[in-house]
């Protein structure tokens, strides 16, 4: 059969290259004559040569990396050998290894002058015959203040290989195996991205059950320009700090810029004094006119614990068909100042207000201000305590009207003292002074009637 091959290629042959052709024809036929040998090719120690793996690496996806994120870099590699002695291996050792498998793969990846840090490897790919694909990823960071551009990165394989096999005795092959590293540079692309350093946070009027001001101050960092940059503030997971208004616009933006933006958000009620996370970034198009976002960063919104009001515990003390006034003291205990306040106290059954309601005006954290109220017990009222509702209306630093938290002001309803029912009827002290004064005069009378 291989003959006759043979003399098919001679005749195909030009008759200018015939007798360069027929050297090499008579060699080859040569060749194959010793391969017809009995124990040519049984002998021990004969040594066949082979191919080998060819490994090259690309990127999977994009081959662009953000600034001041975490992603996995995939790659790819590939195995494009093949066995240049595939044919004549299967004459010589029907059944051989296949020399341009890849045996092993490992890969790590360098860094080279990329900003980045690599954060995990070396890994076992295994295995890769000749024109199959593996993937692996790794881990990176990119840094934050990278500038943007090309760079080179650098994926090391290690593997074994099979490079030739050897014959011993008459049906056993020796394999014969070499170690190869090969580094395949790869180029990777530093994306264009701003982002707010230097975060300044302010609040006015932030607390618990209100609508208050967040204001961020920052300076623009990184690489390239922003147009029609404006701030985007985002609550962070359940957090009772949530965002009304959460758009500011804020124009373009250069590098080192410094700039403000403010933010209305609203406080879930019953919210404790501290501080609560929210995410801000900055969205912009770069100088391809392309949408971009700077990664988000954390900001920690401080909520104050706002005005809070105390009054007096002990309870006043009424008699029945009783009105009198009383005075009751009101004191902000909180950390925010209240403008404009009013105190109003509520009736109860048969504790009713004559004058419920008393201008308070301005009160500062820690200021105490007293309310005089009038108020009227039925005479008929059952000897008992009995609890009225009082708060505060005020305005707050946004001229926002607010309605304080309720407290309870006691009145105890108790019999009423000979002291409290002379002075509740004239009438009965007069009678009780004239008694006396008629008992006075008798004794007089008697006692100078006896020294006469």
């Amino acid at each position: 059969m291989n003959l006759y091959i043979l003399s098919l290629y001679m005749n195909n042959i030009p008759r200018h290259r015939k007798k360069e052709a027929t050297s090499s024809c008579t060699i080859a036929l040569i060749l194959c004559l010793l391969f017809l040998i009995p124990g040519y090719t049984s002998a021990a120690g004969a040594i066949f040569p082979a191919g080998q793996p060819l490994l090259d690496v690309t990127i999977s996806g994009s081959d662009t990396l953000v600034p001041g994120t975490d992603t996995d870099l995939v790659l790819t590699v590939s195995n494009r050998g093949f066995d240049t002695e595939e044919i004549l291996s299967e004459i010589m050792v029907p059944g051989a290894y296949d020399r341009s498998l890849a045996l092993e793969v490992r890969a790590a990846l360098q860094q080279g002058t990329a900003p980045i840090t690599v954060k995990g490897g070396p890994f076992l790919i295994g295995d890769i015959p000749a024109g199959e694909v593996l993937p692996v990823a790794f881990p990176v960071h990119i840094a934050e203040n990278a500038t943007a551009g090309w760079y080179t990165i650098s994926p090391d394989l290690t593997y074994r290989y099979v490079y030739g096999t050897e014959e011993e005795g008459v049906d056993t092959l020796r394999y014969n195996y070499r170690d190869n590293k090969v580094s395949v540079p790869v180029s990777v692309r530093i994306q264009e991205r701003i982002r707010p350093v230097n975060l300044i946070i302010t609040t006015d009027g932030v607390v618990p059950g209100q609508e208050g001001y967040v204001t961020i101050g920052f300076q623009t960092a990184g690489s390239g320009y922003a147009k029609q940059a404006y701030g985007v503030l985002t609550q962070s997971n359940a957090s009772p700090v949530i965002p009304v208004d959460g758009v500011d616009f804020i124009g373009d933006l250069n590098p080192d810029d410094i700039t403000n933006v403010s933010f209305k958000v609203v406080v879930v009620d019953d919210t404790s004094a501290a501080q609560y996370p929210a995410q801000f970034s900055v969205r912009y198009k770069d100088t391809s006119d392309i949408d971009q976002e700077s990664v988000p960063v954390t900001i920690g919104i401080p909520v104050a614990t706002g005005p809070k009001f105390t009054v007096p515990l002990t309870p006043y003390l009424f008699s029945p068909g009783e009105t009198r006034d009383i005075s009751v003291s009101f004191t902000n205990t909180g950390d925010s100042e209240v403008f404009d306040a009013t105190a109003r106290v509520v009736g109860n059954g048969p504790v009713s207000p004559v004058i419920g309601t008393v201008q308070l005006g301005n009160i500062r954290p820690g200021e105490s201000k007293d309310a005089v109220f009038t108020l009227a017990v039925d005479s008929d009222a059952t000897i008992k305590a009995y609890g009225l509702a009082t708060d505060l209306k005020y305005r707050n630093a946004h001229h926002t009207l607010i309605l304080s938290d309720q407290n309870t002001l006691f009145i105890q309803v108790q019999q009423p003292g000979i002291v409290d029912i002379l002075s509740a009827n004239p009438a009965i002290l007069i009678t009780i002074l004239g008694v006396f004064i008629i008992i006075g005069y008798g004794a007089y009378w008697l006692k100078k009637k006896k020294m006469v």
